[in-house]
């Protein structure tokens, strides 16, 4: 999926919810529990060391491709304050084959052409990216694939740099639980 497309996508999620925007999470840092599996879904970090998380009226999605052999992964989520402030849309992108376990974010993620893995944060407000790449890293965790009940929940954490200005943002804690679209 291209960048600009999931950027369009969440632009519209974001508009149709008329959400006031914010830089930053704000409140205490507290490690988020594992996601509770439900039919709505659920996703929360810690960025910069604050607690975001998203809000019932967006859940997280997910979405399984697979074409000739090879399969992707690609989970997306809005990120809200306590306040209930928008901060920004996750984004975590895993090419297959797609399995319980670990996958290494190192692919740069303003190239969504590139075969890897990567994971990055857009904050609307600022209007600019954090993305992983070679030197900055992180994981996601899949602990969960269930295809028969359309779940997918998992782990996730990347150092993240801005392309613009060299800027780092540190996701740490992450966890999702996403309803699990298959598209072939």
């Amino acid at each position: 999926m291209k960048l600009a497309t999931i950027v369009k996508a969440a632009s519209i999620v974001i508009m149709a919810g008329s959400v006031s925007i914010m830089a930053g999470c704000g409140g205490d840092v507290i490690a988020p529990s594992p996601p509770v599996p439900s039919a709505t879904g659920s996703m929360a970090a810690a960025i910069d060391g604050q607690l975001c998380s998203n809000v019932s009226q967006s859940p997280p999605q997910a979405q399984l491709v697979s074409q000739g052999g090879l399969s992707s992964l690609s989970i997306v989520g809005l990120l809200f304050a306590p306040t209930g402030q928008l901060v920004g849309t996750m984004f975590l992108e895993l090419g297959g084959p797609i399995e319980l376990g670990s996958y290494d974010l190192t692919r740069d993620a303003i190239n969504a052409d590139q075969p890897g893995n990567a994971g990055w944060l857009f904050l609307e407000s600022r209007a600019t990216l954090w993305g992983t790449n070679e030197t900055h890293v992180g994981v996601v965790t899949i602990t969960r694939l269930d295809i028969a009940g359309l779940l997918v929940e998992g782990t996730f954490s990347f150092d993240g740099i801005s392309p613009e200005t060299g800027a780092l943002k540190s996701v740490r804690q992450g966890t999702f639980s996403a309803p699990l679209v298959i598209a072939e």
